[in-house]
Formats: C-alpha cells, sequence, structure tokens
C-alpha cells in the first residue's frame, strides 16, 4: 500500500481528527449534538429545509421510501447503471424495480422514463453518477405529472448543481452518502435532505427505532425518567456524534477540497486529451458537477487496449482504480429475478463495459497525480 496511489483516498485533515477527539472528550460518542449541528450545516449547504443523518446513503434511501409509504405492489423507476444499494433498497421496501436505461452521460435518460410509467408506478430514483446532475427539470415534470415521488440518489453528488439549485433541494428527497470515498466523508454515514416537514419527521422516527424521544433528546432532562413510546417497529440507523464530527469538519473545509479536486481534474484533462480514451467531457452551462469519480471510457476499438489489460497494467504500475458500474441488469439477483438480457439496456452495457474510474481525491499529492498521469499516457502510446 505504501507505493500504491489509492484509489479513492479520504482526505483527513488535523481539524478532522480534532473533532473526533473533541467528541471523544466530551463523554457523549453516540447521536446527539453533533449530528444536529451537522444536519443544520447540510440545511445551509443545499438549501433544504430539512435535514436528517442517518448510519448511511443506503439507510437513507430506505427509510426515504418508507417515510412516502412506498412498499408491496409498488413500482420504482431507476437506472441500471448505479451501485446496487440503489435497487436493492427499492426491493427491501418490497416494491419492484423497473430500470430505464441511461443516456451518454451514464445518467438516467429522462425521455425514455414515461414510456416505463405503468399504473402500479409510484417513484423515481435517478442517481446523479459521477457527481454529475440528471435533467431534473424533466424528471420533475413527468412525476408532477403523474403523482410520483423522486428520490434523489446523491451518494456521488455532495456540491453539485442543476440551474443553480444545489442537489438535495429539488426532489422530495434527496440521499447523500458519507461513505469513505465520498467527496466529504465520516468514515460511514448519510444524510437525507428535503423540503417536505412530514418526510423529515417520519425519516427521524424510523431512523430511531420508531419511538418518540431518542436518547440524545433525554439527555439532561430534570426528569430522568422521561417516558418515550413506540410508534411504529422502526430501525437502528442512527449515525454516532463521533462520525457525524468528521463529517461536519469536512463540510467547513469543503471550498478548498472541492478546489483540489478541481486542479487534479482540470491535469487530467489536459494530459489526456488526444490518446483515444473518452473523457469525461463538458458538463454544460446548467450543471455544476461534483467532480466526485474521473472516468474514462476504453473502447478497444479507438484505444487498441481491452479494458482489463488496461486496468492490470495500471495496477503493475501501483495505480488504484474502479469500475463504476456493472449495469445491474448483469449481476445474477436481477437477472434471475426479472429475466434480464445484456441488450435490454444496450446504453448502460457500453457504458459499463468501456467505463474506469481513476484516482481522484482531495487528498491526492502532487506526485501521485503526476504518476497516474504517466501511468495512463505510457499505456495509451504503446
Amino acid at each position: 500500500m505504501v507505493n500504491k496511489v489509492i484509489f479513492g483516498r479520504p482526505d483527513i485533515q488535523a481539524a478532522d481528527t480534532a473533532s473526533v477527539n473533541d467528541v471523544l472528550k466530551s463523554g457523549w460518542i453516540g447521536m446527539g449534538a453533533v449530528t444536529e449541528v451537522l444536519e443544520r450545516a447540510f440545511i445551509k449547504f443545499t438549501g433544504a429545509r430539512y435535514a436528517v443523518a442517518v448510519s448511511s446513503g443506503s439507510a437513507g434511501l430506505f427509510v426515504s421510501m418508507l417515510a412516502c409509504g412506498i412498499g408491496k405492489g409498488d413500482e420504482v423507476i431507476t437506472s441500471p447503471l448505479t451501485f446496487p444499494a440503489t435497487a436493492n433498497e427499492i426491493i427491501h421496501t418490497g416494491a419492484e424495480v423497473r430500470f430505464v436505461d441511461v443516456d451518454s452521460s451514464g445518467n438516467i435518460d429522462a425521455r425514455r422514463i414515461r414510456q416505463a410509467i405503468t399504473t402500479r408506478t409510484k417513484a423515481i430514483v435517478p442517481v446523479h453518477l459521477y457527481g454529475r446532475p440528471c435533467d431534473m427539470d424533466i424528471i420533475m415534470g413527468i412525476a408532477r405529472k403523474h403523482k410520483l415521488f423522486v428520490f434523489e440518489d446523491a451518494a456521488h453528488a455532495f456540491g453539485a448543481s442543476y440551474k443553480r439549485k444545489h442537489i438535495g433541494s429539488i426532489g422530495d428527497a434527496s440521499v447523500f452518502s458519507l461513505y469513505a470515498t465520498k467527496n466529504i466523508t465520516a468514515a460511514e454515514g448519510g444524510v437525507v435532505t428535503t423540503n417536505n416537514k412530514k418526510i423529515a419527521d417520519r425519516i427521524r422516527l424510523l431512523r430511531s427505532y420508531g419511538i418518540t424521544k431518542t436518547a440524545w433528546s433525554r439527555f439532561g432532562k430534570k426528569d430522568v425518567t422521561l417516558p418515550y413510546d413506540t410508534l411504529v417497529p422502526g430501525y437502528n440507523f442512527e449515525i454516532p456524534d463521533l462520525l457525524s464530527a468528521i463529517a461536519l469538519s469536512q463540510i467547513r473545509g469543503y471550498a478548498k477540497r472541492f478546489a483540489r479536486r478541481k486542479y487534479i481534474w482540470g491535469r487530467y484533462d489536459r494530459a489526456f486529451k488526444g490518446l483515444g480514451i473518452e473523457l469525461p467531457g463538458d458538463q454544460g452551462r446548467d450543471y455544476l458537477h461534483a467532480l466526485h469519480l474521473y472516468t474514462i471510457r476504453i473502447d478497444k476499438k479507438k484505444s487498441g487496449i481491452d479494458r482489463k489489460i488496461f486496468i492490470q497494467r495500471l495496477g503493475d504500475m501501483g495505480i488504484g482504480t474502479g469500475i463504476h458500474f456493472i449495469s445491474l441488469p448483469l449481476h445474477s439477483y436481477y437477472k434471475k429475478r426479472y429475466g434480464y438480457r445484456p441488450s435490454d439496456f444496450p446504453n448502460a452495457l457500453t457504458i459499463s463495459d468501456q467505463t474506469l474510474s481513476l484516482p481522484l481525491s482531495s487528498g491526492m499529492s502532487d506526485h501521485e497525480t503526476d504518476r497516474v498521469i504517466r501511468a495512463v499516457r505510457r499505456i495509451c502510446n504503446g
């Protein structure tokens, strides 16, 4: 690991460590005051009215859908080009997944969504892949017309915006991930933002066992026997202050982190131009890309090299990589459950077969960036 450029290296600074130490010294490391401050920070950043921190992005998507009544007999439309968690959480509610193919960006093709709507359709889950926002005007227009919920999978999209609206303030609920590789991290965790108080209140209830008063809300009260009641059989999806402290510190330093990602992204763009590989490209005026993943597409006919070989050669030179993502209809569970064929979602299949993610982190040094650039150029130039 010492000589390897790690894919998705977390950017942990002294301020992050100090925040954790403060919580450790406070005597309260479970979900409490720091988590509440983190939620307010997400409200301020995204412009949403409410924010609820949870144990993971997956948990956030699950309880968001439950909070809106998604369940058995329903269908939820989403992208086939995403991490399994997106579709898995739909299945966990009891609903069925309806995939809609992606466009050239890798995001769900918004204009195809109408064709997938049935009488059972209750929601759309657009995935802001790699940090590039989906076409939310079209998606929200379809949702309003057909009275569907929109749950944004914003796991890659902290800091992104669509037509000057922050991701997190557009759909019925938006779910952010605080996993180790994300633009801001808590090692693990998530945050759900929404403009709907009823949804936020329901998520809070489901997050904390379904009880009316959390441990923190009872702490310090004069009546230490303050009773609580179970309203629904909820879940233990709380995030401890120990982790919230890391994310809170990271969000406070986000501007500097984003500037670093942008600098490395620009270096990649300039260094890889004309090498026969497809780069992320122009994002357009309507989008502010979160710059979460720097993806290249390796078409063997154009580059003369197979992606598998490309990955192996990068690995031999100590460069970590990722594949984002293997199209879900190629996964055994979804093939068996729905009888999908690879050709059912051709765009997702092509991108799945060709895409490779290179190391990108605000914690990367100039030396590590240089190593990635040299390695990619060496492979492409034979």
